[in-house]
């Protein structure tokens, strides 16, 4: 009777440890996930504060530019890109403008966790796309008549990246905070000759660009708008924007560039991975 007695009571000691083991450790779990939670919560706040208002601009933007590529497909031939008129002025600044507030958005990644959103790993995503469409011989499927000498139908990833930053300004009512310029100063600041200079090669390309003239440099314009028309659907759909109808066979094969034409549907399959690729 001793000996099962002193069983009996090891037993329960034993048990009251296991309980007590398990109870610290379903604290401890429970502990790090409400930490986990708090922290997450924290991050998406610290993201939105950051990035928030910059995603809505960008949606605006890469709406500007589909617009703008679909419709000079159509009525090219009724409008000038001459730096010195509107229609080339306003291109211009479409172009430039989605790219900007990309680079404003991925400079908030010292102050924000991306991780808890992965909207916001599409957002540099994006940028890695535009990058790819001005600069890379991969989004024209290395067209034989590609000049990578000079920047006459493509630009450089250093010019692409100074770009960007000729349009960043400082935001006159928020300390420390860089925003994109609005259109009326950039009409301002082209119209000076010292300034306008920092958006070379870019205004040099489009200032006597025609589809039939620039053909790769139209590839690439389709390019960029495509991506930016997938982004419109793929973030904004849920807060109601749509994007455009973007029939790629007709916008490539408007430039009657032979090597074009008889890859469109490479060209297509290509376009359609660009959103998908890696940040590396």
């Amino acid at each position: 009777m001793a000996s099962q007695q002193l069983i009996t009571q090891r037993l329960s000691k034993e048990k009251d440890q296991w309980q007590a083991e398990i109870r610290k450790n379903v604290e401890v779990y429970l502990g790090e996930k409400s930490a986990e939670r708090e922290y997450n919560l924290e991050a998406r706040k610290r993201l939105y504060a950051a990035i928030g208002p910059l995603k809505f601009q960008l949606l605006i933007a890469c709406r500007d530019v589909a617009a703008r590529v679909t419709n000079y497909a159509i009525e090219h031939e009724s409008y000038s890109m001459n730096m010195r008129e509107y229609y080339g002025q306003s291109t211009l600044y479409r172009l430039i403008r989605p790219i900007a507030i990309a680079e404003l958005i991925e400079r908030q990644i010292t102050y924000a966790d991306f991780s808890v959103d992965p909207t916001g790993i599409d957002l540099l995503r994006f940028k890695r796309a535009a990058l790819t469409a001005f600069t890379d011989g991969d989004s024209i499927l290395h067209h034989p008549h590609a000049d990578w000498g000079d920047e006459i139908e493509h630009v450089f990833s250093g010019t692409f990246s100074r770009l960007a930053n000729a349009l960043i300004v400082q935001d006159e009512d928020i300390i420390n905070k860089k925003r994109s310029m609005h259109f009326h100063e950039f009409e301002t600041i082209i119209n000076d000759s010292h300034q306008f200079r920092k958006f070379s090669p870019l205004s040099g390309i489009l200032n006597d660009f025609s589809i039939n003239k620039k053909p790769i440099f139209w590839i690439r314009l389709v390019c960029f708008g495509y991506i930016c028309n997938e982004y419109v659907e793929q973030a904004g759909a849920s807060i109601g924007f749509q994007k455009r109808k973007f029939d790629l066979d007709t916008l490539l094969t408007a430039s009657k560039d032979e090597f074009t034409s008889k890859h469109v549907k490479e060209f297509e399959e290509f376009f359609q991975t660009m959103l998908q690729t890696a940040l590396c």
